[in-house]
């Protein structure tokens, strides 16, 4: 059940990217303490669209003009939307903002964390990992590419040439074929957001990365497995299309 909501949240962000702000850096608050979501900018019972924990991350969709005194502190009502698509209303003051992204740190599950991403994770967006996992060092850099529901989610370009294989139909039809080798895919928690304002371009990453990062004789001759589920037919046919081109 988890992985199809986090498959509509990403799907229902996609399209809402097609539009004409599709490069603007989405405005994500982070709960601070537990708190209903209000129907209406009101602090009442009969208001109370869902109950929320502290740590939840909420998709920003806009805000009142003036400060309402809430909990004692003047602050502005935000428009919100869950990671179940919930819209509803939450007091500012009851919300954390960072100028940039929030760490893995500032979550209490995975779960947070991973809404989190996909809702203030853009095409192209700088990420830098976390932690080490397989060919990915703690502290390469990376762009992220998309999301698929499976064990690996994300796809992300790494600033490194790892020789990789990745399975083709999780990325976008008209990714740079020159930049697959440099995709690995990887779990929420080994990466995060640089919290750039813009994003990076895959068709000017394809002809920087591949001149600053070429691939090694000793590279190209080993056939490393696809990375990705996948049948075993469909390793065959890409490890076949790899030596027609050594």
């Amino acid at each position: 059940m988890r992985t199809n909501k986090w498959a509509v949240l990403a799907l229902a962000l996609s399209v809402v990217a097609i539009g004409a702000w599709a490069q603007a850096k989405p405005t994500v608050g982070v709960l601070a303490v537990d708190s209903p979501l209000y129907s209406s900018a009101v602090v009442s019972e009969s208001r109370v669209a869902a109950r929320l924990v502290a740590g939840d991350p909420l998709l920003i969709v806009g805000s009142q003009d003036k400060k309402i005194a809430v909990d004692g502190v003047p602050t502005l009502w935000y428009q919100v939307k869950t990671a179940d698509g919930v819209a509803g209303w939450m007091p500012g003051s009851r919300l954390s903002f960072s100028p940039t992204a929030f760490k893995r740190s500032a979550f209490n599950s995975e779960e947070q964390y991973s809404a989190y991403f996909l809702m203030a994770a853009r095409p192209g967006d700088k990420v830098v990992a976390a932690r080490s996992y397989e060919k990915v060092a703690k502290g390469d850099v990376g762009y992220y590419v998309s999301y698929h529901d499976g064990g690996l989610p994300l796809a992300i370009v790494w600033e490194r040439n790892l020789a990789a294989t990745p399975a083709e139909e999780y990325l976008p039809s008209d990714f740079p074929e020159v930049l697959r080798q440099f995709v690995y895919y990887v779990k929420f928690p080994v990466v995060e957001l640089a919290g750039e304002s813009g994003v990076a371009s895959f068709g000017k990453l394809a002809k920087d990365l591949p001149n600053r990062y070429p691939l090694r004789l000793r590279d190209r001759r080993r056939l490393p497995l696809v990375h990705a589920p996948g049948s075993q037919l469909r390793l065959f046919r890409r490890l076949r299309r790899r030596l027609r081109l050594l």
